[in-house]
């Protein structure tokens, strides 16, 4: 932020995008590569419903509506 200088809008969205959750791709690799994927698939929802919770508070503690 200090050297560059970013607009504070595209900064706000680019943290954003950061807290998104991710591992939907390591359900494919698993599959892909004969591992268990139960346990994969479970974290992956249970990522997801967290961040229900944890991407609102981002976006209100950012400033963005």
């Amino acid at each position: 932020f200090l050297l560059f200088r970013p607009d504070p809008y595209a900064a706000a969205i680019g943290v954003l995008c950061a807290s998104l959750p991710g591992a939907s791709n390591s359900y494919i690799i698993a599959q892909r590569y004969g591992v268990p994927t139960e346990s994969i698939a479970a974290a992956t929802a249970a990522g997801t419903a967290v961040s229900l919770v944890t991407i609102s508070l981002v976006i209100w503690l950012l400033g963005l509506r």
